[in-house]
């Protein structure tokens, strides 16, 4: 029994080797502490979570018995370091790690506890008619982990003393606040963005875009007067210092405050949406894009031809798509040697295949000239279609009909010709 006593009173790093045995015994406690409290818990989140999802179960129950098991052992080692001979600075980094230890365990308990709540309400989600919050759910589950985390690390440097911890809790709040308006707008108009194509009115497909970028600028400047006056500066002052250097500033860019107002204008007074075909400055084609900047307008060659907003509003805009009708004007010559019947025929017939299509919205066929190598019959066609290839096939669908039907007839089409006739000297004289 002596040499049992001798050896466990002997010391070892300045602690006997019975310190070190309790605190061997007082671990393994916890561990069977720990996996008790596991299975208690368990059973009690399987009845409480019965109606739930297995998976968010099983996710959540895993989450409490880490939790748990860190807690128990931590706890273990704290109260058994109280036996041990150490120094304050050993004492105080105990404390420290404990501290620091006990925030990740929170925090983990809290992610579990988002990511679960996160599951259950994307399944609800998947049940609505829209598509909204399928979208919007995850990005506030990861703007409460942010947040959680900002909390805890404003709370872990207070603890240690630091005494920036205001700034700290400025940048983690602008942080949040950006990335959570700056999705959810980007969701938003996304969503909105496709709602809207249902609408008759293309103002609104215009609009959206724009006030995604206005609420985004408002965002970022509001938060950044936010942080500046967290950091201790005087906003109010650098914001009636900025009324004379704004002089300075709206000088250079008034360029850029010209086209921003040209925006407006063009909002306002709406010459033309997107997607119509429209012609300025001898640029033609249907307009892509409507920028707080510039307006995009993508050609008929397929170049994209980019026109500050400023000039757009001053600019004289032949908007094509306004027009209700394409209107066509040509002449269909015959030869001269075409009698008067076969002339009325020609007219019926020009005028019989503008009718009976279905693409005609209106039509004039007449006589009008006896031009220099034909007679010509002018004919103006006013076509309903817009789009312009569909145009170009009602107008060929037209010209095959006629150029048919007076094959048939025997009408004959003119052509540049000259007739020359030669006088005989020799039966002159």
């Amino acid at each position: 029994m002596e040499t049992v006593s001798s050896l466990l009173s002997k010391t070892f790093l300045g602690n006997t080797v019975k310190d070190y045995l309790i605190l061997f015994g007082i671990l393994i406690g916890a561990g069977i502490a720990a996996k008790l409290f596991s299975v208690i818990i368990s059973n009690y989140l399987n009845k409480v979570m019965k109606k739930s999802e297995k998976k968010t179960v099983n996710k959540t129950i895993l989450a409490f018995n880490r939790s748990i098991t860190m807690l128990v052992y931590v706890t273990a080692v704290l109260l058994s370091s109280k036996m041990f001979e150490v120094t304050e600075r050993t004492k105080l980094i105990y404390k420290y790690i404990i501290f620091i230890t006990g925030a990740l365990i929170t925090l983990y308990i809290i992610f579990t506890a988002i990511d679960a709540t996160t599951l259950f309400l994307l399944k609800k989600a998947k049940k609505t008619a829209t598509k909204l919050d399928d979208m919007l759910i995850p990005i506030i589950a990861l703007s409460l982990k942010i947040f959680f985390v900002m909390v805890i690390v404003i709370f872990t440097a207070n603890y240690l003393g630091y005494e920036d911890s205001g700034a700290i809790a400025g940048i983690g709040a602008g942080a949040i606040i950006i990335y959570f308006v700056f999705r959810t707008t980007d969701i938003l108009t996304a969503y909105l963005s496709e709602q809207v194509k249902k609408t008759k009115t293309k103002l609104d497909d215009m609009l959206i875009p724009v006030l995604g970028k206005i609420i985004k600028i408002a965002t970022v400047i509001v938060t950044a007067l936010f942080m500046l006056n967290n950091f201790g500066i005087n906003v109010t002052s650098l914001i009636a210092g900025l009324g004379i250097g704004g002089i300075a500033i709206a000088m250079a860019a008034q360029n850029m405050l010209k086209d921003f107002f040209g925006a407006i204008a063009l909002f306002a007074d709406r010459p033309f949406s997107i997607g119509d075909r429209v012609i300025v400055d001898g640029v033609d084609g249907p307009i892509e894009k409507i920028g707080l900047r510039s307006t995009r307008i993508r050609t008929l060659d397929g170049t994209l031809v980019t026109i500050p907003n400023a000039k757009m509003a001053d600019a004289t805009i032949n908007n094509m798509q306004k027009r209700p009708t394409i209107k066509t004007v040509s002449t269909i010559g015959v030869t001269y040697g075409t009698s008067v019947e076969k002339m009325h025929r020609a007219i019926e017939l020009i005028r019989e295949a503008m009718k009976n299509h279905d693409g005609t919205e209106n039509y004039w066929v007449y006589w009008k000239e006896y031009g220099p190598y034909s007679l010509n019959i002018l004919t103006i066609h006013w076509c309903k279609y817009l789009k312009y290839d569909i145009y170009l096939q009602c107008i060929q669908e037209i010209n095959f009909k006629i150029k048919e039907t007076f094959e048939k007839e025997g009408i004959e089409f003119a052509f540049p010709s000259q007739t020359l006739y030669v006088q005989n000297q020799d039966k002159k004289n």
